[in-house]
């Protein structure tokens, strides 16, 4: 999920490596979004302690974030109503169940990608992982399409 912000990022500085992407619970801005969104008393405690304690799902121990990352990632904010000047195949798959990175931030980055090759597939039992077997063939077989069709010269133009 913080890959397919990190990917974004990548892919706007150095457009001519990237060849296509594939986002799974792309969390774009996600650090700062969250943040933004505690209570006062916690964002006080945070910048007090130096740590961010987020409690998960998916691990018995909470992520553990230092304040210098939130810092950085406020430094590369990906502005709303912008386009983002990404011209290759864009590939963005999302659970519906996802209770850590709402869908609609997938549905959302459709028009903020200029690249017309964008195609969001959403996973109506889906959580945030994807990761029962049924999910994974599905992620394996969208990247493979990808690739091929990277290799066959198929891409967006500029």
């Amino acid at each position: 999920s913080l890959g397919g912000w990190i990917m974004l990022l990548v892919a706007m500085t150095k457009p001519d490596q990237i060849k296509g992407l594939v986002g799974i619970a792309s969390a774009v801005d996600f650090v700062s979004r969250r943040f933004d969104n505690l209570p006062d008393a916690i964002k006080t405690e945070v910048e007090s302690t130096g740590k961010w304690i987020i409690p998960t799902e998916h691990s018995e121990e909470p992520y553990v974030l230092d304040l210098k990352i939130i810092e950085e990632a406020r430094q590369h904010i990906l502005k709303e109503n912008e386009l983002y000047p990404i011209h290759c195949p864009v590939r963005l798959i999302h659970g519906m169940k996802d209770n850590d990175v709402p869908y609609q931030v997938s549905l959302d980055l459709v028009n903020q990608i200029e690249s017309n090759d964008v195609h969001v597939t959403l996973i109506k039992d889906g959580g945030h992982r994807l990761s029962d077997v049924g999910n994974l063939q599905f992620i394996t077989r969208t990247l493979g399409n990808l690739i091929d069709k990277v290799k066959h010269g198929e891409q967006c133009s500029l």
